[in-house]
């Protein structure tokens, strides 16, 4: 599944926080990791044309050295690294690297920032997560923690879109011998909109949601559960963004699993907001999924 994984550098320790996470990741998976690096030319030499090619040289000799420096490290981890340097934008090189080179996970910090300050990738993390057709693993720097996986959570929503998350999940459940987490977040009534009958009737057909939900969460899992993942299935009424974000941090989650465009049977919540406001307030690493279905079809969250 993650046969070939990229980890994008810009030479800060921000940026560095994705680290520990692909050494992580290509140990269970037997991946292979490419360090990538951004030259961007355009606002590295502006002001400076005179000396760009002088400057073009010196850049891309410090980014090689770098990296190279990275590799040394994740070698002596046992770990099958190669430096790369490409030259452009940092969020399209990102992109189409990893189109090219069929690239089967890509995983970045959120905030890192170049070491001259020229490249912030929190903008760059927000660009390639909307323009990438590639799984994104997200960690928000400065994360500081080591790369446990116990705990893994995938909020459902009904759909077969939101189920391709599972897909991974259960792969990455099972390689790091991690509990997996299924989360169905039933809509709930506001009763100062409604009249006293109305909101009867709807707090009645909650139960019958959530009853459904409950079910639902059980047929997804049983094939998981026969092949020794270890599954528990979680119903609660609320917000979905609000309600995913409390309860990874309530219970330790240390990944959570989402994917982009999967929409509730209701009606009720599209989960590429949802999957937005995920990864803006979540503490924990969030990887993200866009469903195949979508991938040929619009690239907006």
């Amino acid at each position: 599944m993650f046969e070939k994984i990229l980890v994008p550098l810009d030479g800060s320790r921000l940026a560095e926080v994705a680290l520990p996470y692909a050494e992580a990741f290509a140990k269970d998976f037997n991946s292979d990791v490419t360090l990538l690096h951004v030259v961007d030319i355009g606002e590295a030499y502006d002001g400076a044309l005179g000396r760009a090619r002088e400057l073009h040289q010196q850049v891309k000799a410090m980014g090689t050295e770098y990296l190279h420096g990275i590799k040394e490290r994740l070698d002596e981890r046992g770990i099958r690294a190669r430096p790369d340097i490409h030259e452009g934008r940092a969020a399209e090189g990102i992109i189409d690297y990893s189109e090219r080179h069929e690239i089967g996970l890509i995983i970045m910090s959120t905030h890192g920032q170049s070491g001259n300050g020229v490249v912030g990738y929190g903008s760059v993390a927000d660009k390639v997560l909307r323009g990438s057709q590639v799984p994104l693993l997200l960690i928000r720097a400065p994360e500081g923690r080591e790369p446990f996986i116990r705990r893994i959570l995938v909020p459902l929503d009904g759909s077969p879109l939101a189920e391709e998350a599972l897909r991974y999940a259960a792969e990455v459940a099972e390689r790091f011998n991690a509990e997996l987490i299924t989360l169905r977040i039933i809509p709930v009534a506001e009763e100062a909109f409604l009249s006293p009958e109305s909101y009867i009737f709807l707090r009645g057909l909650e139960e019958e949601i959530e009853a459904s939900a409950k079910e639902y969460l059980e047929i997804v899992t049983q094939p998981l559960n026969q092949k020794g993942v270890r599954c528990r299935n979680v119903t609660l009424r609320g917000y979905p963004a609000t309600q995913i974000t409390d309860y990874a941090s309530l219970q330790q989650v240390d990944l959570t699993i989402i994917s982009t465009h999967g929409r509730s049977g209701v009606g009720r919540w599209a989960y590429g907001s949802v999957a937005d406001k995920v990864l803006r307030s979540s503490g924990t690493p969030v990887l993200v999924i866009r469903p195949r279905e979508v991938s040929e079809g619009s690239a907006n969250l």
